[in-house]
């Protein structure tokens, strides 16, 4: 039956009487095999009942159970077995679906409401009043607006496997979120964070840790993956691994600064072998350090820098927003206000083909970005942001 309860409608084509259901996300046209409209209806209603026989009327709740964890997600083994290479691009990552898992228990699964409603009986209008209920309970719209795209994940694979005729979240909006556009760091900024935050002083992880992620612009997932065995101390070349967000691997020149601080906190780190973490955390057995650890290190960073009086001046925040990944963007203005070229700062950022899209067609077809030469990248870098000593060596 359609959303109104009747029956789908028999239409003759040819000899035969059809109708059109939805499967797959398509629309089909099925015989009924019957030249009699009256027989077509009785087909159809019988083939419906057919269908929908055996099924149980589960909650939401019920039907949610198995969503969200690694091993039994009904939509996470679809991605993973629809995946044309998993290997080099998985489709989802278990951060995305440990932390999907949480919203959906902290905030879906205990409201008093929606996990008992009958999954085939859910409409648009009760995923309405859901998204009020968690506007008035949840700490945040951005927390809300997590917490029910897991309901819409969960309701769009129930319609994928037909196990619902409709997805009632499809054209359901969720809450807007205006986020605080991220600041940039200006050069002599970030000369106070390496040299006059950043010193020996600094614990050696956190130091070499937020040092990377200014020296490089890299991405915090990039830094975590990144092993000693990938680190060329002799030519200065590291390899960053394929990033989760484009897929892709690139080499890079690192520059003098970051070389000498990485062998200055290899020298006291736990972990040190080939295949070991170059950022490994020792709390966690050597594992990765988590989100909330790098965004605690780098609010500290700022927040002791607004603390120093030196000649360059110091950091006022004011209106300003700043998270790790203004590290990002205040390396690209960096290299652009020193005049690197174009392709040089996409191949050492790691930008996806869409930044190639000024190129020609042709130009693009013939132009590998990872193997773009970076050193030149190095060299500004160093000039902009090193200082020399009295041995003519980068200061660490």
């Amino acid at each position: 039956m359609n959303k109104t309860g009747k029956l789908p409608e028999p239409f003759k084509r040819g000899k035969y009487y059809y109708f059109t259901i939805r499967q797959n996300g398509k629309r089909i046209n099925k015989s009924t095999g019957r030249v009699r409209k009256k027989d077509a209806y009785e087909f159809i209603e019988n083939y419906l009942q057919a269908k929908n026989r055996g099924r149980t009327e589960k909650s939401f709740g019920e039907y949610a159970a198995p969503f969200f964890s690694w091993d039994s997600c009904p939509h996470v083994k679809r991605l993973w077995s629809n995946a044309e290479d998993p290997e080099n691009k998985p489709p989802i990552s278990k951060k995305y679906v440990y932390d999907s898992c949480n919203w959906m228990k902290r905030w879906i699964l205990t409201d008093r409401i929606f996990p008992e409603l009958v999954l085939r009986e859910i409409s648009r209008g009760d995923i309405e009043d859901l998204k009020i209920r968690l506007l008035e309970r949840s700490p945040s719209r951005r927390t809300a607006q997590a917490a029910l795209k897991t309901v819409k994940v969960v309701l769009a694979e129930a319609y994928h496997r037909q196990d619902i005729a409709e997805n009632p979240g499809e054209n359901v909006s969720l809450p807007k979120v205006k986020g605080k556009p991220r600041s940039v760091l200006h050069p002599s900024e970030l000369r106070i964070l390496l040299l006059n935050v950043l010193t020996e002083a600094e614990e050696p992880l956190h130091r070499t840790f937020l040092s990377f992620l200014i020296l490089t612009g890299g991405r915090v997932t990039e830094a975590r993956m990144i092993k000693w065995k990938d680190i060329d101390f002799t030519t200065r070349e590291l390899f960053l691994q394929r990033n989760v967000k484009w897929h892709k691997s690139r080499r890079i020149i690192l520059p003098s600064l970051l070389i000498d601080r990485l062998q200055y906190y290899k020298s006291r780190a736990l972990f040190t072998e080939p295949d070991d973490l170059v950022f490994a955390a020792p709390w966690r057995d050597g594992k990765q350090p988590g989100s909330t650890w790098v965004k605690k290190h780098f609010q500290k960073m700022i927040t002791a820098s607004q603390n120093i009086s030196i000649e360059a001046g110091k950091i006022e925040p004011g209106e300003r927003h700043f998270t790790p990944h203004c590290l990002r963007k205040s390396m690209n203005m960096l290299l652009l206000s020193e005049r690197a070229p174009a392709l040089d700062v996409i191949a050492y950022l790691g930008w996806s083909d869409e930044a190639t899209e000024h190129l020609a067609e042709a130009q693009k077809y013939y132009t590998e970005m990872q193997l773009l030469d970076t050193s030149r990248i190095a060299e500004i870098i160093d000039r902009t942001l090193g200082i020399e000593t009295n041995d003519n060596k980068v200061a660490i």
